[in-house]
């Protein structure tokens, strides 16, 4: 076998070990998988740590839900809950504003 018959052969074998890409573009999911999930944003804490995050998943045979933290939300539980956190937002501001003025 010559080497431009291994080569070939060589890529082939890799090509055929290769996974298909998700179908997915939010999916973070690496290799062939079922379950879908994607992290979009999370906020940490001062050691790095997940304070909360918000993630798309869609695990095999439901429907794609919103993660928010620990919870699961349909998109218009997911849409009420944006509500109350940029509520949220605005009372840590105001808290931060009062903690400096203490």
């Amino acid at each position: 076998m010559s080497n431009t018959e291994i080569q070939a052969t060589t890529i082939n074998t890799t090509a055929a070990l290769t996974p298909p890409p998700c179908p997915y573009t939010w999916c973070a999911e690496p290799g062939l998988h079922d379950d879908h999930a994607g992290a979009e944003h999370t906020v940490t804490d001062t050691r790095g740590e997940e304070v909360i995050g918000a993630r798309l998943l869609y695990f095999s045979g439901s429907t794609p839900t919103v993660g928010v933290g620990e919870s699961d939300f349909t998109p218009d539980q997911a849409r009420t809950t944006a509500v109350e956190l940029r509520a949220l937002a605005d009372t840590i501001a105001r808290l931060a504003d009062t903690a400096e003025q203490a």
